[in-house]
C-alpha cells in the first residue's frame, strides 16, 4: 500500500505537468480558455480515489487466492 500511495502522490503531479504541457495543442485551432489550476482538494481526492480503488481491487485478489484449495494446486502442478 505504501508503494501505490508514494507512486500516486509522485505520479499525479507529474501527469498534470504533462497535461498541462500538451493541453494547448490539442486545442489549437479554438478560440476558447479554461482554467486549468487544481485546488489542493482535488488531488486529496485523487489521491483518496486511488488508494479505494487500491484496496478493492487488494480484496478482489484475495478472495480469490483464499479460495483456491491447496490440495488443486499441488495435483494441478505439472
Amino acid at each position: 500500500m505504501y508503494a501505490v500511495t508514494l507512486g500516486a502522490c509522485i505520479g499525479i503531479p507529474i501527469v498534470k505537468m504533462i497535461a498541462n504541457a500538451i493541453y494547448p495543442y490539442f486545442i489549437a485551432n479554438t478560440a476558447m480558455g479554461m482554467n486549468l489550476k487544481f485546488d489542493w482538494f482535488l488531488y486529496v481526492g485523487i489521491l483518496g480515489g486511488v488508494v479505494i480503488v487500491y484496496f478493492v481491487i487488494s480484496s478482489i485478489l484475495t478472495g480469490k487466492i483464499k479460495r483456491i484449495v491447496p490440495a488443486e494446486v499441488l495435483k494441478n502442478r505439472e
